[in-house]
């Protein structure tokens, strides 16, 4: 009985484990495809970066998918519901704040 406890419970680990490197994977391969635009904006015209840019994003694809099959949809969900309020946070900032320089600046304008 005590062995089938024993195995149950590095069973339940090795879940574990795996569900951790899946969405560690996840969350570096959305890192990465929000990352390949900054040399796009910094180096225009470049077509090493463009290659290089390509390469990358095309990596981080396909580091989304063990990811999920380790983490499973739901490692996927938590990742992306994480993401989705952290970009949703970053947009309103955003927003917010532009609309406080338009005003200050209209302000100015009086």
């Amino acid at each position: 009985m005590e062995n089938m406890d024993d195995e149950q419970l590095n069973s339940l680990d090795q879940q574990k484990r795996s569900f951790i490197y899946g969405v560690i994977l996840i969350a570096v391969s959305l890192v990465l495809g929000k990352l390949v635009l900054i040399p796009l904006i910094l180096f225009p015209g470049d077509k090493h970066w463009y290659v290089a840019v390509f390469v990358v994003y095309i990596f981080s694809w396909l580091m989304l998918i063990p990811g999920i099959v380790l983490a499973g949809i739901e490692g996927y969900r938590l990742v992306m519901s994480k993401y989705k309020d952290y970009q949703h946070k970053t947009v309103d900032q955003v927003k917010k704040h532009g609309l406080a320089v338009r005003d200050k600046l209209r302000r100015k304008n009086l």
